[in-house]
């Protein structure tokens, strides 16, 4: 009877003890990092401004996913060409579907202690991308009467050809 005991114990204790996002989600992910044209330097920032990582694209950086206590990170891309800024592109965290299994297993200090302090209850995308958009966006205008304005050197090869000079 105490070995059932302790048993059933034992499973309970473990059942309210997990944290879902810890489990399934790391706390940092590596994030692929590219531009239209590739080759573009790269700064990435985080909320406070700091600079985190340099490179030139493409790149593999790897970013936390956690800023604060139930606080996700943003993170600021800026890109360069020959030394001039020639864009930024953000990223932010969003919360882990698996956060929200702490309530399905009854993981309240994985709900509010573990994957909140871990960062395990953030998720990113995994890619950053900078530049022209891949071509059939191109082709399509998003808004009526729409003029892009961009380098030539951003514009794909088969489609320099149907350019309108201003």
């Amino acid at each position: 009877m105490k070995t059932t005991l302790a048993f059933i114990t034992t499973i309970c204790l473990a059942a309210l003890l997990t944290s879902c996002a810890s489990i399934f989600n790391r706390n940092q992910k590596n994030v692929a990092v590219s531009s239209t044209p590739a080759g573009m330097t790269f700064d990435v920032k985080d909320r406070d401004g700091k600079v985190l990582q340099s490179g030139t694209t493409p790149a593999t950086v790897r970013l936390g996913t956690g800023y604060r206590y139930m606080k996700g990170q943003t993170y600021t891309f800026t890109f360069r060409r020959d030394g001039k800024v020639v864009g930024s592109s953000s990223l932010e965290t969003r919360i882990s579907g698996w956060y929200w299994g702490n309530f399905v297993l009854g993981g309240l200090p994985g709900l509010l202690l573990i994957d909140p302090l871990t960062g395990g209850m953030w998720t990113m995308p995994e890619n950053v991308h900078f530049g022209a958009p891949a071509a059939p966006a191109l082709a399509a205008s998003r808004h009526p009467g729409e003029i892009r304005v961009m380098s030539i050197a951003d514009v794909p090869l088969h489609l320099r050809s149907k350019l309108v000079r201003l």
